[in-house]
């Protein structure tokens, strides 16, 4: 009975220990042991000692970086945007009242768990509702501008920059607003859906122009800024600028570029028409298209199609010009390295400027262009007679022919070489010397006794050196 008796006190004696030492053990003004603030344990710490610890942690969450996410894009909102905080006084008081809040029944509870548990608190934050309203609004404006492919640029000394695409999105800022803020006070939750209602996604990403990093080539040709024709080449060149060719792709200059017309924005400037310059829609295009192909020609890239103009331009070395017309005549040109190419556009004052550029290992070591043929074909000297009495000119001045050949050799320092050639014709244009009937029939009848305006016109013509037609 008495070994009962004792037996019975033990276990109430010991049953009390275990009911009063989780009380006893922590004295107040100390947490709880076995709690934890973000991976630090912060249990039996003082007041002081958790606005310490509370402190470090406030420095890292100023460091926050949350995202707001839709398909490969993120948006950086950081803790400066939002006026993120760590609450220090709230958070104290919060981890001090663990352990000692509800019935006793829970305050020993809470005690006993987080000696096996230990349990997470999670410090009290803070924000700044109005910077996340402004942020949310300058964030909607930037993102809603038009959409824009990823670009390059190169500078003088050959570095290439890549300038980064912009999306276009439309979104309810008040939605996202209340997404951000439900997430803020969310340790861990870095990532938010933007949830877009519209969306227009670039065509061509920073990504795809990552292994674009070298100047393979590059022309320039220079013009008047004389109005219609200017504006067609910087149309023309816009259309040009910033179009990738992947391993193996080829480049349509007429497919790039449209129509020429007035309804693609295309104005009146001086053309070739059946021989003879004439204002038309699109003058001046024939300048990008000659320009490229001598780009393409120093950048190693192949030439797929190319037709020189009706009559040498002055605008690049006869011979080496490109003429392009709606629907039968193309430049086409095509990348046979095993990287992708971009073709970059530049139209200043006066100048036109255009370079391929592409991986280094694919820049030419050199690239020879020779001229191997230059053959002058002369011209006929004609009469026409003109019925009527009006005046009429004396003579239209024609010009001779040229047959002309280029070779290029291109040599790479892996050891690899290309040659290949191109010829150009350009066609004879006789002179034309105008004789009224009525001249043509006193001559005649004064028995060829007398030189005619137009005879004299026709004797002229052959003293006279030959005119060549003017550029596009």
């Amino acid at each position: 009975m008495k070994k009962t008796w004792w037996a019975a006190v033990g276990l109430l004696g010991m049953m009390s220990v275990v009911g009063v030492y989780p009380f006893w053990e922590t004295a107040d003004g100390y947490s709880v042991p076995g709690l934890q603030v973000a991976g630090t344990d912060i249990g039996g710490l003082s007041k002081h000692e958790l606005q310490t610890v509370l402190e470090s942690k406030n420095r890292l969450l100023k460091e926050r970086t949350m995202y707001i996410t839709h398909d490969r894009y993120r948006y950086p909102l950081t803790a400066e945007d939002t006026g993120l905080r760590v609450d220090t006084e709230k958070s104290v008081r919060e981890i001090l009242a663990y352990g000692r809040r509800g019935s006793l029944w829970t305050q020993w509870r809470e005690r006993v768990w987080s000696r096996f548990s230990r349990p997470e608190i999670a410090p009290q934050v803070v924000y700044d509702a109005a910077r996340v309203d402004a942020w949310v609004t300058d964030f909607q404006k930037a993102v809603a501008q038009p959409a824009q492919n990823a670009a390059l640029d190169w500078s003088a000394d050959g570095r290439v920059d890549v300038i980064e695409e912009r999306p276009f999105f439309r979104f309810s800022a008040e939605q996202l607003t209340q997404r951000i803020r439900q997430a803020l006070p969310i340790l861990g939750q870095d990532e938010i859906a933007l949830n877009p209602e519209e969306v227009t996604l670039p065509t061509v990403t920073k990504d795809m122009l990552q292994g674009i990093d070298s100047l393979l080539g590059q022309y320039i040709t220079y013009f008047a800024e004389d109005g219609n024709r200017a504006a067609n080449i910087r149309r023309a060149a816009a259309a040009v600028d910033q179009q990738v060719l992947q391993p193996g792709e080829w480049m349509s200059f007429n497919t790039v570029t449209g129509l020429r017309t007035e309804g693609q924005g295309y104005l009146p400037a001086p053309v070739f028409i059946n021989g003879k310059l004439e204002p038309d829609f699109g003058g001046g295009v024939c300048q990008v298209s000659s320009t490229l192909f001598n780009s393409a020609l120093l950048s190693g890239l192949d030439i797929m199609e190319r037709t020189s103009h009706f009559a040498p331009v002055g605008y690049v070395e006869i011979g080496r010009d490109a003429t392009v017309a709606d629907h039968y005549l193309d430049l086409v040109i095509a990348n046979s390295y095993g990287h992708p190419v971009c073709i970059v556009t530049r139209a200043g004052e006066g100048t036109l400027q255009i370079a391929v550029l592409g991986h280094h290992t694919d820049r030419p070591g050199t690239v020879n262009l020779e001229q191997v043929e230059y053959r002058v074909i002369p011209h006929d000297t004609i009469e026409r007679v003109v019925q009527g009495t009006a005046d009429v000119p004396a003579r239209e001045d024609g010009h001779d022919g040229y047959q002309v050949a280029w070779t290029r050799s291109v040599s790479w320092d892996d050891g690899q070489t290309k040659t290949d050639s191109f010829a150009s014709y350009y066609e004879p244009v006789a002179t034309t010397v105008f004789v009224s009937a009525k001249d043509r029939q006193d001559a005649k009848q004064a028995g060829g006794q007398h030189t005619t305006a137009a005879n004299r016109a026709a004797d002229k013509s052959a003293d006279d050196g030959q005119g060549v037609a003017k550029e596009e």
